[in-house]
């Protein structure tokens, strides 16, 4: 299983949006003294270049080139900071979701396992031959064509023979000349 990690990426944020959520991760992060007792960027840094970040904001709504050059400065001052701190949160949670959550960050979702499909094996009326089926999974259409490779055990011979086939994932494959 993967392990859960802070978001870092803030690339889908507008500014505003982006102004509120380090207002709360700082807010967060300071009612949560017992969890993030000594952070790497001071939260009164954050706070202070929020607030620098929202006048720029503003300032650069009616302003010309100069303006948005400011802002642009801010807006990645800040940037490094928030990514600093997330860093620290995610050093400090060591993967731990209820943590990460309480500093304000968002935490990466954990992969969903798929239930891979059972197999079955059947014999032919043919010697040396076996059908292999597979379950399909209930919903899923299966496009590819998959590569199935099965060791067989030769004890006789004392190694493991490869046998590869293709299938289709919806009927099976035959095996033969084993």
């Amino acid at each position: 299983m993967k392990r859960v990690k802070v978001i870092i990426s803030f690339a889908g944020m507008s500014i505003p949006h982006f102004i509120e959520f380090c207002r709360k991760v700082a807010g967060k992060m300071a009612t949560n003294t017992n969890l993030f007792p000594s952070p790497d960027v001071a939260l009164s840094t954050i706070a202070t270049q929020t607030n620098i970040l929202e006048i720029k904001y503003n300032a650069a709504q009616e302003g010309g080139k100069q303006q948005k050059l400011e802002l642009d400065l801010a807006y990645k001052t800040l940037l490094e900071t928030m990514r600093s701190e997330g860093l620290y949160v995610e050093r400090i949670a060591n993967g731990n979701e209820i943590i990460i959550t309480a500093s304000g960050f968002e935490c990466s979702k954990q992969p969903i396992t798929p239930n891979h499909p059972d197999f079955s094996v059947d014999n032919t009326d043919n010697e040396g031959e076996i059908i292999l089926k597979r379950k399909g999974t209930a919903g899923v259409q299966h496009k590819h064509r998959s590569r199935l490779v099965i060791f067989l055990n030769v004890p006789a011979y004392g190694f493991a023979l490869p046998v590869s086939t293709k299938t289709d994932n919806r009927t099976g494959a035959i095996l033969s000349k084993l």
